[in-house]
Formats: C-alpha cells, sequence, structure tokens
C-alpha cells in the first residue's frame, strides 16, 4: 500500500481528551504495566512465553516514549492503519477493528496520548529471529497494515443499533468471538474458545449485560475469567454505549458456531 500522512492537528480539548482516556483502556491490556492507563508499555516481552520468535515490546504511548516524535497524523495512521512512523507494518496492533474507528474517536485517542503525564521508560526495541520470519512467511504472525483509510470517516449516531455495531466492529470484539460473533468451538491445543454472541445475549437483559462490565459476572453468577478484558470495556464504555451495543447484538440472527 501507498500511506500518506495527513497534517491534521489534534484539538486538545478537554471533551477530546476525556473521551480518549476511556477509550484508552481499550490499549491497556497491550500497551501498560498495570493493565489500565497510563500507556507507559508493556511490562514484559510481549511474545516471552510463546514461540521463540525473538523480542516484542507493546511501546510507551506516554509523551515519554517515541510519540513525542511523531505527529498527530501519523499517530492516527498507526490506530487505524497499523503502519509506524516510517510506515513499516506495526506487529499485533489490532488496526484491523480500529480501522473502523471514526475520525473523531480516534483523534480523542491521540488527545488523551498526548495529555499523559510522561513515563520517561525506555523499551528493548523490537528484534525478530528467523523463526518469527518463517512464521511471517507462512502467515502465521500477520503483521497489522491495513489499506489506507479514507478520510473522513464518521461514526454512526449514538442511541442506535447501528452506533453499536461501529462500537463491536471497531474495539475488537470479533478478534475473540468471530467475524459473524457466533463464537469459536474449543480447540484440542488448549484454546477454550469464545461465547457465540448471536445465542447467548438475546438471552439476557439488558442489565445483566452490562452488569458483565461493571461487575465482572454473568447472568448466571459465574466469574467472567481473565481471558474477556471485561474491566477495560467497562472503563472504556458508558451504560448508553453498552444498551447500543447490546440492542445491536440482540439484533443479529442466530448462527451457529463454526468448529475450530
Amino acid at each position: 500500500y501507498q500511506y500518506s500522512v495527513s497534517d491534521h492537528k489534534v484539538a486538545m480539548t478537554p471533551e477530546n481528551i476525556a473521551r480518549g482516556e476511556r477509550l484508552a483502556h481499550l490499549c491497556a491490556d497491550c500497551h501498560s504495566t498495570a493493565g489500565a492507563p497510563p500507556l507507559d508499555g508493556s511490562k514484559d516481552n510481549f511474545v516471552e512465553g510463546g514461540p521463540p520468535v525473538g523480542v516484542l515490546y507493546a511501546t510507551n504511548l506516554t509523551p515519554g516514549g517515541p510519540l513525542k516524535e511523531w505527529t498527530d497524523g501519523e499517530i492516527m495512521r498507526a490506530i487505524r492503519e497499523g503502519v509506524n512512523k516510517d510506515g513499516r507494518p506495526l506487529m499485533i496492533m489490532p488496526s484491523q477493528a480500529f480501522k473502523e474507528l471514526s475520525d473523531q474517536d480516534t483523534e480523542a485517542i491521540v488527545a488523551y496520548l498526548r495529555s499523559q503525564p510522561a513515563v520517561n521508560r525506555d523499551l528493548p526495541e523490537r528484534d525478530l529471529n528467523a523463526v518469527a520470519a518463517v512464521f511471517l512467511g507462512a502467515g502465521m504472525f500477520p503483521t497489522s497494515a491495513q489499506p489506507p483509510v479514507t478520510i473522513p470517516v464518521t461514526g454512526p449516531a449514538q442511541g442506535t443499533p447501528e452506533y453499536g455495531r461501529y462500537l463491536v466492529s471497531a474495539t475488537g470484539c470479533k478478534d475473540c468471538h468471530g467475524p459473524d460473533l457466533a463464537g469459536l468451538a474449543a480447540s484440542p491445543d488448549g484454546n477454550p474458545g469464545a461465547p457465540n454472541l448471536t445465542v447467548t445475549v438475546p438471552s439476557w437483559q439488558e442489565a445483566e449485560f452490562i452488569a458483565i462490565f461493571r461487575e465482572g459476572v454473568n447472568p448466571s453468577g459465574r466469574r467472567i475469567g481473565d481471558g474477556m478484558p471485561w474491566k477495560s470495556y467497562g472503563a472504556a464504555f458508558t451504560d448508553e454505549e453498552l444498551r447500543d451495543m447490546y440492542n445491536y447484538l440482540h439484533s443479529l440472527p442466530k448462527t451457529e458456531t463454526p468448529a475450530n
């Protein structure tokens, strides 16, 4: 792809910063030592414990990290298009979902990133080895680069199922629950799978759905496991936004969970 960079300057308004701070919780599972803002970078080598592919830390996104040398347009491009300041693909960046973020929400995230207190924490440079190269060539370790975004990107009106669809699509729900949100079956290698949202959510009341993100408990009283980032989503979304997501999920046709 041929990537261009907007010279747009983000408005550092209180509203933008507050909105961005909420949405930044969606970044904290990877980009924070504490699992919540400030986004001071990952605590450890991000790929440690898996195949020996090298060293990959999630970047320190505070003004004490490398973003102090980036323009607002370059950060917006990284979020939605999955490439760095030099146009090189990022790794394990969920731009396949973030590419749907509206200009307004992307700008809000940038405004918050700029407003954070600087954390002067230097992290090791990315250093991927020959094993990673094999995985990349086989498509087993894909980069995050996405087709260039055509500006402007506007989001649907809040208070509608369409806005719920936007939030579900743009914030990564499909990464775990599948492209049709029909879940993923458990696999023999230990992957626990993910629930079928087209079946489970219509059986819940709205308040029960919201309680998952506020209390970490499903309608049957079972605690939500750590694999579901309910705290991050709960911090990112208001009750009204969760209601829109519920109404969207409630409107989907029931779809059979595909085999893993």
